[in-house]
């Protein structure tokens, strides 16, 4: 019984570092061209999917994607797009990989930016 009660401590402090993270990154970012902002919130929302399952995934992607609206801009549909990419990667690898070894997390570390810089194409012209 303790150690359920420990693994409900460590996924909700898990969930809570993923959520607030998302949040934080997506007010930090990096300017990679002339009004070009990026930041690293597809990193933590499929971290959390690859190793928080579906429920840690719905409640951080909820966040970042509500929060993403908020933002607004000329990019928010290319930005709720890679966050369900990145969604899908971790979810698929968390299924697929029950005790992931080091070439599932290599692997899902370079499948993550290649699926979300897919979605770079769909970015408007005048960016």
């Amino acid at each position: 019984m303790r150690s359920s009660a420990g693994s409900a401590a460590q996924g909700l402090i898990f969930d809570l570092f993923m959520r607030f993270g998302a949040i934080t990154v997506m007010n930090m970012p990096f300017v990679a061209g002339a009004g070009f902002r990026m930041d690293h919130r597809f990193t933590l929302v499929s971290v959390s999917a690859f190793f928080g399952g579906p429920v840690s995934l719905l409640v951080t992607a909820g966040m970042a994607a509500g929060y993403r609206i908020y933002i607004g801009g000329m990019a928010a549909i290319t930005g709720l797009i890679g966050i369900g990419v990145s969604s899908i990667v971790g979810l698929t690898a968390h299924y697929l990989t029950r005790s992931p070894k080091i070439w599932h997390v290599l692997l899902f570390s370079a499948a993550v930016p290649l699926g979300v810089g897919a979605g770079l194409f769909l970015l408007p012209p005048a960016l």
